[in-house]
Protein backbone atom coordinates (compact mmCIF):
# COMPACT_ATOMS: atom_id res chain seq x y z
CA UNK A 1 0.00 0.00 0.00
CA UNK A 2 3.04 1.94 0.62
CA UNK A 3 3.78 1.88 -2.65
CA UNK A 4 0.91 2.84 -4.25
CA UNK A 5 0.69 5.98 -2.34
CA UNK A 6 4.45 6.82 -3.14
CA UNK A 7 3.10 5.95 -7.14
CA UNK A 8 0.49 8.26 -6.66
CA UNK A 9 2.30 11.07 -5.03
CA UNK A 10 5.11 11.37 -7.71
CA UNK A 11 2.74 11.15 -10.59
CA UNK A 12 0.54 14.36 -9.11
CA UNK A 13 3.78 15.84 -8.16
CA UNK A 14 4.67 17.46 -11.60
CA UNK A 15 1.43 18.91 -11.80
CA UNK A 16 0.95 20.62 -8.64
CA UNK A 17 4.72 21.83 -8.07
CA UNK A 18 5.67 25.02 -8.58
CA UNK A 19 7.11 25.25 -12.25
CA UNK A 20 10.67 27.14 -12.14
CA UNK A 21 11.19 29.90 -14.65
CA UNK A 22 12.63 29.51 -17.67
CA UNK A 23 14.55 31.94 -19.40
CA UNK A 24 12.78 32.71 -22.29
CA UNK A 25 13.56 32.08 -25.93
CA UNK A 26 14.55 34.64 -28.27
CA UNK A 27 13.74 34.36 -31.83
CA UNK A 28 15.07 36.19 -34.97
CA UNK A 29 13.34 37.30 -38.13
CA UNK A 30 15.52 37.75 -41.16
CA UNK A 31 13.91 39.96 -43.50
CA UNK A 32 15.59 40.17 -47.15
CA UNK A 33 15.31 43.02 -49.47
CA UNK A 34 16.48 44.43 -52.48
CA UNK A 35 17.34 47.87 -51.81
CA UNK A 36 19.40 49.40 -48.75
CA UNK A 37 18.78 46.67 -45.76
CA UNK A 38 15.53 47.94 -43.86
CA UNK A 39 14.84 49.13 -40.58
CA UNK A 40 11.90 49.33 -38.06
CA UNK A 41 10.53 52.58 -40.41
CA UNK A 42 9.90 50.91 -43.57
CA UNK A 43 5.76 50.30 -44.02
CA UNK A 44 6.44 46.50 -44.87
CA UNK A 45 8.61 45.39 -41.74
CA UNK A 46 6.04 47.69 -39.29
CA UNK A 47 3.19 45.24 -41.02
CA UNK A 48 5.36 42.12 -39.74
CA UNK A 49 6.03 43.30 -36.91
CA UNK A 50 2.55 43.99 -36.05
CA UNK A 51 1.54 40.71 -37.19
CA UNK A 52 4.65 38.97 -35.48
CA UNK A 53 3.12 41.05 -32.08
CA UNK A 54 -0.87 40.30 -32.42
CA UNK A 55 1.02 36.66 -32.04
CA UNK A 56 2.87 37.66 -28.88
CA UNK A 57 6.69 38.28 -30.19
CA UNK A 58 7.72 41.66 -29.31
CA UNK A 59 10.80 43.34 -30.77
CA UNK A 60 13.22 43.87 -28.11
CA UNK A 61 11.56 41.11 -25.95
CA UNK A 62 11.32 38.05 -27.66
CA UNK A 63 12.18 38.68 -30.77
CA UNK A 64 15.37 40.30 -32.76
CA UNK A 65 15.25 41.68 -36.48
CA UNK A 66 18.13 41.04 -38.70
CA UNK A 67 17.76 42.91 -42.06
CA UNK A 68 19.78 42.16 -45.39
CA UNK A 69 19.74 44.62 -48.48
CA UNK A 70 21.65 44.64 -51.44
CA UNK A 71 24.56 45.77 -49.92
CA UNK A 72 25.18 41.57 -48.18
CA UNK A 73 26.45 41.05 -51.47
CA UNK A 74 29.84 39.69 -50.38
CA UNK A 75 28.89 36.36 -49.02
CA UNK A 76 26.88 35.67 -52.75
CA UNK A 77 30.34 36.50 -53.97
CA UNK A 78 32.69 34.38 -52.36
CA UNK A 79 30.24 31.34 -53.21
CA UNK A 80 30.28 31.99 -56.70
CA UNK A 81 33.58 32.22 -56.68
CA UNK A 82 34.23 29.27 -55.47
CA UNK A 83 31.77 27.70 -58.08
CA UNK A 84 32.58 29.02 -61.26
CA UNK A 85 36.58 28.13 -63.29
CA UNK A 86 37.94 31.31 -63.40
CA UNK A 87 40.79 30.47 -66.34
CA UNK A 88 37.64 29.48 -68.37
CA UNK A 89 35.55 32.19 -67.77
CA UNK A 90 38.78 34.55 -68.38
CA UNK A 91 38.68 32.50 -71.69
CA UNK A 92 35.48 32.80 -72.70
CA UNK A 93 35.38 36.96 -71.95
CA UNK A 94 38.40 37.23 -74.03
CA UNK A 95 36.41 35.93 -77.07
CA UNK A 96 33.72 37.98 -76.44
CA UNK A 97 36.12 41.11 -76.04
CA UNK A 98 37.29 40.03 -79.61
CA UNK A 99 34.21 39.84 -80.93
CA UNK A 100 32.91 43.39 -79.51
CA UNK A 101 36.20 44.99 -80.62
CA UNK A 102 35.91 43.46 -84.71
CA UNK A 103 32.01 45.05 -84.63
CA UNK A 104 33.75 48.60 -82.87
CA UNK A 105 36.23 48.36 -85.63
CA UNK A 106 34.20 47.47 -88.40
CA UNK A 107 31.23 50.35 -87.57
CA UNK A 108 33.97 52.65 -86.59
CA UNK A 109 35.28 52.15 -90.49
CA UNK A 110 32.12 52.58 -92.04
CA UNK A 111 31.66 55.72 -90.13
CA UNK A 112 34.78 57.11 -90.80
CA UNK A 113 34.17 56.41 -94.84
CA UNK A 114 32.94 59.46 -96.19
CA UNK A 115 31.77 57.65 -99.52
CA UNK A 116 29.58 55.47 -97.31
CA UNK A 117 28.38 58.37 -95.52
CA UNK A 118 27.31 60.77 -98.58
CA UNK A 119 25.83 57.27 -100.04
CA UNK A 120 24.30 55.46 -97.22
CA UNK A 121 20.61 56.61 -95.91
CA UNK A 122 19.93 58.58 -92.77
CA UNK A 123 18.43 55.97 -90.94
CA UNK A 124 21.23 53.09 -92.09
CA UNK A 125 23.91 55.18 -90.94
CA UNK A 126 21.89 55.91 -87.30
CA UNK A 127 21.56 52.35 -86.99
CA UNK A 128 25.73 51.64 -87.79
CA UNK A 129 26.06 54.69 -84.88
CA UNK A 130 23.90 52.69 -82.32
CA UNK A 131 25.56 49.43 -83.00
CA UNK A 132 28.86 51.40 -82.62
CA UNK A 133 27.64 52.79 -79.29
CA UNK A 134 26.68 48.98 -78.09
CA UNK A 135 29.77 47.69 -79.34
CA UNK A 136 31.96 50.80 -76.95
CA UNK A 137 29.94 49.91 -74.23
CA UNK A 138 30.05 45.96 -74.61
CA UNK A 139 33.75 46.36 -75.09
CA UNK A 140 34.30 48.20 -71.41
CA UNK A 141 31.59 46.03 -69.35
CA UNK A 142 34.39 42.96 -70.60
CA UNK A 143 37.28 45.21 -70.05
CA UNK A 144 35.57 45.78 -66.37
CA UNK A 145 34.77 42.31 -66.28
CA UNK A 146 38.13 40.58 -66.74
CA UNK A 147 39.94 43.18 -64.51
CA UNK A 148 37.89 42.18 -61.67
CA UNK A 149 38.92 38.29 -62.33
CA UNK A 150 42.53 39.12 -62.57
Amino acid sequence: MQRRKLIAVLAVAPAIWPRAPRAQQTYRVGLLFPGATPTEKVPQVQSVLRGLAKAGYVLGKNLTLEGRGAGARPTASAVVADLIDIAAERRRLEKDLAAAEKELAGTTGKLGNDAFLAKAPADVVEKIRGRQQLAREEVDRITARLASLR
